[in-house]
């Protein structure tokens, strides 16, 4: 009987530790789910009890030194559904937040809200961190002083948006949802932290949600674009954008493609959040490609970049103005003079560079948009071929005025000019007043030589 009861003894602990581990927990455990079987999935036990759901663990814990921790649910989102997931904790250390597709320590996407005022998206994929979407809002002084925080993942499948609440604050507006994300399970997640959850609540939504901003936001006319970068470029609701990675160089090109030989307007309108975007020439590859960029360090700059080698192919545009920083969106607009091998480049309609002179052959190639870290919506792409003037004519030789003809003069002119000479019938002939003087010499002398003649008589 003794070994009986030692081996029921040893049952009932057992299911009590699941309990500890994987339960359906209610609302009457300090914890509000709908979602069942909860566990860790960090390699450290969690626990509930009248206060919440919560791990211990505040420094790494003793076996893995892995200050990540994560708890994962049964339930599942696949990305077709639009849904809300709500999750309420309180916490003292560095971060938490909630966690999307959740494996374990090596493998989760997140959202966090941190003790340094950030509200960002971490990811680690085998091991590996990044960030899948850009930042959102810092976290204001109010919003950290609450005991409790609340936050709240939107997602409308609609159009693969969503929208990421903290307080009751919208913190971030993901245009595109990364795709990874979807086939896994819902869960918790923590930093380094001593971490409470009261609520993880899903909710699906029948109607699919909506999106006060139109999926066709790329106004454009350069035919089929696509990635020139190895990463996914997609429409989405805030514009023509990357959304596969937001951490290095991205290119997309279009179908127009320069030779250098006809005078152009090359005009995009974007918003950005990482370190710079613009447009691009040459749009062959990340390591082969010249652009026009704007960035956060106030720089307005021609990057070139062959064989992964960069450089710049022309001087500085002016320094970009503290007004032009905080500004958007930004339309940028290069203007190319084929004749004379000029460009002119206009930001927001200030002319902030000219372009004497340079290498032609830098902007030869597929037209395209470029952004360097963080994610840029392009809402506007449009190239327009400008007419170039018919080159100057060689003038011809002029007409000696014997040839040219004379012009028939108007009646006004006829009365301002130099009067005609007299006709020649009006003028006395030379010739004829010789004769005249001569016969009239001959006269006088035959009369005074008669007058001697009769006195000598």
């Amino acid at each position: 009987m003794k070994k009986y009861g030692a081996i029921a003894i040893t049952i009932c602990l057992c299911i009590l530790s699941m309990l500890i581990t994987c339960f359906p927990a209610s609302a009457a455990d300090g914890f509000e789910t709908n979602m069942s079987d909860w566990k860790s999935a960090c390699g450290t036990a969690w626990t509930l009890d009248e206060n919440g759901y919560s791990n211990g663990q505040y420094e790494e814990d003793s076996v893995t030194e892995n200050y990540k921790h994560l708890a994962v649910s049964s339930q599942k989102v696949d990305g077709t559904k639009s849904f809300t997931y709500e999750v309420t904790f309180k916490y003292t250390g560095y971060g938490a937040g909630l966690a999307l597709n959740v494996t374990d320590r090596d493998n989760f996407w997140a959202v966090e809200a941190n003790q340094n005022f950030e509200f960002y998206f971490p990811t680690v994929q085998n091991g590996s961190w990044n960030k899948w979407a850009s930042d959102g809002k810092a976290i204001s002084e109010a919003q950290a002083e609450n005991e409790y925080h609340t936050m709240v993942f939107d997602y409308n499948a609609e159009n693969g948006s969503a929208a990421v609440s903290y307080d009751g604050e919208v913190m971030a507006t993901i245009s595109y949802v990364n795709p990874n994300i979807w086939g896994g399970y819902l869960g918790l997640y923590y930093e380094d932290a001593e971490v409470t959850f009261t609520k993880a609540v899903y909710t699906e939504k029948s109607d699919g949600g909506s999106s006060e901003i139109p999926v066709n936001s790329f106004e454009t006319n350069m035919g089929e674009w696509s990635s020139a970068d190895g990463f996914e470029w997609k429409e989405t609701t805030l514009g023509y954008a990357c959304v596969g990675d937001i951490s290095n160089k991205h290119l997309a090109k279009s179908s127009i493609v320069i030779d250098g030989t006809k005078s152009f307007e090359y005009e995009v309108t974007f918003t950005y959040d990482g370190h710079g975007a613009g447009l691009a020439f040459w749009a062959e590859s990340t390591s082969n490609m010249a652009a026009v960029e704007i960035n956060r360090e106030g720089r307005f700059y021609f990057p070139l970049i062959i064989d992964g080698a960069w450089t710049t192919f022309y001087a500085d545009g002016m320094a970009l103005s503290e007004e032009q920083l905080a500004a958007g969106p930004h339309t940028l607009k290069f203007v190319y003079d084929a004749l004379d091998e000029y460009a002119e480049v206009y930001l927001d309609g200030v002319i902030m560079a000219e372009l004497y002179g340079f290498d032609v052959s830098v902007i030869c190639g597929n037209l395209g948009l470029y952004n360097e870290s963080g994610t840029a919506y392009f809402t506007r792409a449009v190239y327009t071929e400008l007419e170039m003037p018919d080159p100057t004519p060689t003038p011809e030789a002029a007409a000696s005025p014997e040839a040219a003809a004379t012009p028939e003069a108007t009646e006004e002119a006829e009365a301002t000019e130099t009067p005609a000479a007299a006709p020649e019938e009006d003028s006395v002939n030379p010739v004829l007043i010789v004769v005249v003087i001569v016969l009239a010499c001959a006269a006088l002398a035959a009369g005074v030589i008669f007058i001697i003649k009769l006195k000598k008589k």
